[in-house]
């Protein structure tokens, strides 16, 4: 029997080959960080490399004639609406934005058309970008086997790990074992990292409040001054000259915005009160998890319905993401664009509903879960802490995002009307869960990054993935 022909997309590190050892995949395209180290192991025994940190982009790497028509670019459309969203995070330019995404559609699907591909594999999150969301949704549009491996929850290098066919947006069943694995001693850490790293003040902030004030506005005040004092000549010639993802004037302002940005929630925002809520939490964006995998990603929407959708005399309690505000430090990148994703407006439009609170971000999630009537989220870690810790009902507007949907008494909403019928029925008091199948689901369809045997349980769960699907 052949070899079988795959695309790997892998976001998790150079260690790819613990899952894909070369004498038993022909690798017909492999996108990773660092592709000499890639190269190194795989050498000839994969056709293309791609690095996704290729800042140029494919317009200046990688060349075809492929006669792109009408009919793909219809055809891909939905695609295109999550690349440009995804590329947000990097341009504002949308004539750019465009001319990247066809010119990256067109390299993909010639890979397609020139090789019989047999199954694509994204190893960790869509990015909504042209390395991975593209490649994906061809597979699944050609009726390519196509997985998503990936880690919806975790805290420092401990993770969750699922595997999720996105054809037909299945969970795929990676253990046998009668008994779960640790899922509550992860939950303790994650409660613990919570603590060492965001509560260990009486108020959240910066890990270096000021190293990160001396990195991202003393150091780069002269830069923003002497940008002021560019001719717009001057700056377009700058164009040509390789530039990190930031420039040191454009982390000066993006910091300041951050800045005001917390000081304006920190004025709005309420301590809770005893009453009557539903607790949505809200997710840090630009994020990956809700860009481009679920059909619903639009938070602002959601709030709306949830507000629509309550009881009389109910609340919406809603608490901003800490590492909206304090991710910096680490991940300077996120500053690139982030007027793009979180905005004054933002906190005015929920606000703007009735019956919705905004809370002080200090507030403990946890606390704001245990008193919660429900817990609504896309796939946040607030729906795990919900479910092991508190028995509380789950609201999810992820689709096929996160292993709790699997869940026989979770919330899966798929319409507006399906929110209501989940909340009327919270309010009844009938949905009071036990959650009786959590450890048959935590033990069946997922993973602990922490377990010993983890890499070598990963490999045979992508044998045995490729092995059915060529036997169907």
């Amino acid at each position: 029997m052949s070899k079988p022909r795959c695309i790997i997309i892998n976001h998790i590190g150079n260690s790819i080959d613990k899952y894909f050892p070369l004498e038993q995949y022909d690798i017909i395209c492999l996108v990773a960080r660092d592709i000499e180290v890639v190269k190194a192991k795989y050498g000839n025994h994969c056709k293309h490399y791609l690095s996704f940190t290729t800042r140029q982009g494919f317009e200046n790497n990688y060349k075809n004639n492929y006669n792109l028509t009408y009919a793909h670019i219809e055809k891909y459309r939905a695609t295109q609406l999550k690349i440009e969203h995804g590329l947000q995070r990097q341009f504002t330019d949308m004539g750019i934005i465009q001319q990247k995404y066809f010119i990256a559609l067109s390299y993909w699907l010639e890979i397609f058309e020139s090789h019989a591909i047999d199954a694509c594999f994204l190893v960790g999150q869509n990015h909504s970008m042209p390395y991975d969301c593209i490649p994906v949704d061809i597979g699944i549009s050609k009726n390519i086997p196509t997985f998503n491996i990936n880690n919806p929850l975790g805290y420092g290098n401990t993770s969750i790990t699922q595997v999720i066919l996105l054809n037909s947006k299945d969970f795929i069943k990676l253990n046998n074992s009668p008994t779960h694995h640790h899922i509550y001693a992860f939950i303790d850490g994650l409660q613990e990292y919570y603590q060492k790293n965001l509560f260990k003040r009486k108020k959240i902030g910066f890990s270096n409040p000021y190293k990160f004030f001396f990195k991202s506005q003393v150091r780069t005040f002269p830069y923003l001054i002497t940008n002021l004092f560019r001719s717009p000549y001057k700056k377009y010639k700058r164009a040509f000259v390789k530039q990190p993802l930031l420039e040191k004037h454009e982390i000066f302002a993006a910091s300041l915005y951050v800045k005001d940005l917390k000081r304006l929630y920190d004025k709005i925002s309420l301590q809770p009160s005893e009453e009557n809520y539903i607790y949505y939490s809200l997710h840090q964006e630009p994020e990956a998890s809700i860009m481009a995998t679920t059909t619903l990603n639009s938070q602002l929407s959601i709030i709306q319905w949830l507000s629509e959708c309550l009881p009389k005399g109910w609340k919406l309690y809603i608490k901003e993401h800490p590492s909206q505000f304090f991710c910096y430090d680490r991940y300077d990148y996120f500053l690139k664009n982030i007027h793009e994703f979180r905005s004054p407006k933002s906190y005015q439009q929920i606000l703007s509903l009735p019956n919705t609170t905004l809370i002080d971000i200090n507030t403990p999630s946890n606390t704001l879960i245990k008193n919660a009537k429900a817990v609504a989220s896309i796939c946040g870690s607030a729906l795990l802490e919900a479910v092991a810790l508190h028995k509380k009902p789950i609201i999810i507007f992820g689709e096929n995002v996160l292993f709790l949907e699997l869940l026989k008494e979770s919330f899966k909403i798929t319409s507006k009307d399906s929110l209501q019928e989940a909340i009327t029925k919270i309010e009844g008091g009938g949905a009071t869960p036990i959650y009786s199948d959590f450890s048959e689901i935590v033990s069946n369809f997922t993973l602990l990054s922490s377990d010993t045997a983890y890499n070598e349980k990963m490999k045979d769960v992508i044998q045995n993935l490729i092995r059915s699907k060529n036997a169907n």
